[in-house]
Parts: structure tokens; C-alpha cells; sequence
């Protein structure tokens, strides 16, 4: 019988000591399975704005210099957020934009995002910093961009550089890379039936003007970008006004005969045609390219003075 009871006891003794053991291996465990790998950190927010770790089951305290872990989810549905990268580089985070963070160690992209808009500034030594949407990826040495995904029914992406330049690709097909400079735009859309992004266009400061004010962007970048823009249509106005004065014959812009095209004589109707030829070349197919390439351009002031223009010139042939 005491046998029994000691042989119960010791069973007893070992259990519990066991069980103590597994605790304590347990707890030294804790910490290191709980570590959390950091990938950014929250600089500034205002808004409604909401962060979520990685597997979408706990909220981030929004306050500022927060740490990020890598995978986090962040979205911004009526507010705005300054984000640093763990990689060096900053990104505004717009209104109605919903992002994830990875890791600069990741292959394809330091962040995702899934629909939005993002300021990214990329500076020398930050390494290859890389933007992944649905459809595009950017790829960014050293500069400032702005990357849109998800606007419009069919989920387009689209670049646009504000300084330095960066390269513009299919996620899927990323043997063709077209490099975007400053001053320029490029979109990436499949209900155009292109794989890969579209050439380079000019980017108006229309276009910029409410993104800049969506995504905060500082005023000394403002005006660098304006002027960015600026040169880049002046220079392509300045090249179609060469190549059409090449190649089109003089005799047929002039309203005299004999008189050459760029000569004070030429009548506003054949300047007016000249006008409507530049603004068909620098953008194709794109719906109304007047206000999209002169954004101070009043298009309906325009077309009363063409009609009156008109009417003059029939009033003076009778």
C-alpha cells in the first residue's frame, strides 16, 4: 500500500516538474517567436487613417515615430500619412489609399499598393527603392515620383517622375523597361491592349496641382516639378514647330502666294490649323488635349474667337 502511494506520489512529482519545465522552455521561447521585424515607421498623420499588422487582426496605435512591421497593411480613407522606409526613402500616402509595407530585403517590392496614390522621394544611398500595383512596378534609383493605381474602371497604373527619372514595367512581363525622366508621365493600362507601359508624355501642371495638394507634397518640390513640366513642353512644342515647318510646303500655310510660312502675313486660319496640328501630334487620342497640354488654355474663349475670326474673314471676302 505505501508503496503504491509513493510510487503515486513520485508520478505526481514528475509531472508537475515536467510541466514546469515546458513553462519555462515556453516562456524562453516567447520572445524570440514574438520578435517582430520593423520595416518603416509612421512620421505624421491626420485623418482618418487606420494600420493593421500583418495578418489583419490587430491595429497599429496610430502616433508618431510608431514602428511598422514589416507586412503591415495601411490605409487612409479621409485623412493623409507620412511614412519613413526602414531602406531610407519617404512616402505621402493620399486620401482613399490603401497600401502594404514589406521588407527591403524583398525581391520584387518594398511596398504594394493596391489602390490610391503614393509620393515616394529617393535619395542617393537608399539603394533600388520598388513600387508594385496590379498591373506595373517602378523602379527608383534616386528621385521623386508620384505611382497611381487602381483610378478608372480598369484598374490602371500610372508614373509620373517629378525629379531624376525612374524606370516604368509589366510585374509580368518585366523584360521590356521604359525609363521615365522628370517632367514626364506614363500609364500602364490592358484595356488598351498594351503589355507594356505607354510612351513618355509631357505631364501638365493641371495634372499635378490636385495631387500635389492630396499627397502634401512640399512647395520646394512643387516648384521644382512645375518647372520640370514647363521645359518639357516647351522643348516638345519647339521640336513639332521645326519638324512641321520641314516638312509640310510653305506655299500652302501662307495666305499670300509667295509668302513663306513663318511670315507675319500668315492668316490666323492657317495658324490656327498649325496650332490644332502641334496639339494632335503631342497627344494622340487623348480627349481634350487642349486643356491637357495648356491647362491655362480656355478652350470655349478659344472657340468663340475661331468664330469670329471666321466670320470676319467672310465679311471681308464680300
Amino acid at each position: 500500500m505505501k508503496i503504491r502511494i509513493l510510487w503515486s506520489l513520485a508520478t505526481a512529482l514528475v509531472l508537475v516538474l515536467g510541466g514546469m519545465d515546458l513553462g519555462e522552455a515556453k516562456e524562453s521561447k516567447t520572445p524570440e517567436v514574438a520578435e517582430k521585424q520593423w520595416c518603416g515607421s509612421l512620421e505624421v498623420f491626420e485623418g482618418d487613417v487606420q494600420i493593421l499588422d500583418q495578418t489583419r487582426t490587430h491595429f497599429i496605435e496610430l502616433k508618431r515615430r510608431a514602428p511598422l512591421p514589416c507586412g503591415s497593411w495601411i490605409s487612409s480613407n479621409q485623412g493623409w500619412a507620412r511614412l519613413k522606409h526602414n531602406a531610407g526613402p519617404y512616402m505621402n500616402l493620399g486620401a482613399g489609399s490603401y497600401i502594404q509595407l514589406l521588407s527591403e530585403r524583398s525581391k520584387s517590392e518594398q511596398v504594394v499598393i493596391y489602390r490610391g496614390q503614393i509620393y515616394v522621394e529617393v535619395n542617393e544611398g537608399d539603394g533600388v527603392f520598388q513600387l508594385g500595383s496590379a498591373l506595373g512596378r517602378v523602379k527608383i534609383q534616386r528621385g521623386k515620383v508620384i505611382y497611381i493605381s487602381g483610378y478608372g474602371e480598369k484598374a490602371s497604373s500610372q508614373l509620373i517622375v517629378l525629379e531624376d527619372s525612374a524606370t516604368f514595367e509589366n510585374r509580368f512581363e518585366d523584360s521590356k523597361k521604359l525609363r521615365v525622366n522628370e517632367g514626364e508621365m506614363s500609364e500602364l493600362a490592358f484595356d488598351l491592349f498594351r503589355i507594356i507601359p505607354q510612351d513618355p508624355l509631357p505631364v501638365s501642371v493641371a495634372t499635378l496641382k490636385p495631387k500635389f495638394f492630396d499627397l502634401r507634397v512640399e512647395g520646394k518640390v512643387q516648384s521644382v516639378a512645375f518647372n520640370a513640366a514647363h521645359r518639357k513642353q516647351e522643348k516638345i512644342v519647339a521640336e513639332l514647330n521645326s519638324d512641321v515647318h520641314s516638312k509640310v510646303p510653305k506655299r500652302s500655310l501662307a495666305s499670300v502666294k509667295g509668302k513663306s510660312a513663318d511670315d507675319e502675313s500668315v492668316s490666323p486660319a492657317e495658324k490656327a490649323r498649325l496650332h490644332q496640328h502641334w496639339v494632335e501630334q503631342m497627344a494622340p487620342g487623348v480627349q481634350g488635349a487642349e486643356g491637357f497640354l495648356f491647362p491655362r488654355f480656355n478652350v470655349k474663349e478659344r472657340a468663340e474667337k475661331k468664330k469670329l475670326m471666321e466670320e470676319l474673314l467672310r465679311v471681308q471676302a464680300e
